[in-house]
């Protein structure tokens, strides 16, 4: 199947809807009798996620023993997990420059306030 074959990641889709997609293809395929193996799921859905986000994790993943004998619905609980991690780490980094901008515009502001008292006086 041709769909199969050039499945990947579109510019601007998330990770869940990449996988909501990837099984709607799967469900399709099945009832189409079109059979794969685990290991042609698991690689084609790996393969569709974006390197830039994924490519460091599933290149040390796919160097483990745990990557091996993985169907695609324990692939996509593993990608989802990890998935969250991705978010909170984001939250963090998020939050962190947040707090950097906040403690950067707040020191500008006191030495404005310091410019303006020496003017002053």
């Amino acid at each position: 199947m041709d769909v199969f074959n050039s499945f990947t990641a579109i510019r601007g889709e998330s990770t869940k809807e990449l996988i909501e997609r990837y099984c709607q293809l799967y469900v399709e395929m099945i009832r189409l009798s079109i059979t794969k193996r685990d290991d042609e799921w698991v690689d084609k859905l790996a393969n569709a996620l974006p390197r830039d986000e994924w490519g460091t994790y599933l290149l040390v993943w796919k160097n483990s023993l745990e990557y091996f004998g993985f169907n695609l619905g324990k692939f996509i609980q593993k990608i989802e997990v990890e998935e969250i991690e991705l978010q909170k780490i984001r939250k963090l980094k998020s939050d962190s420059g947040d707090k950097n901008h906040k403690a950067a515009t707040s020191k500008e502001k006191v030495k404005s306030e310091e410019n303006f008292q020496v003017v002053e006086k």
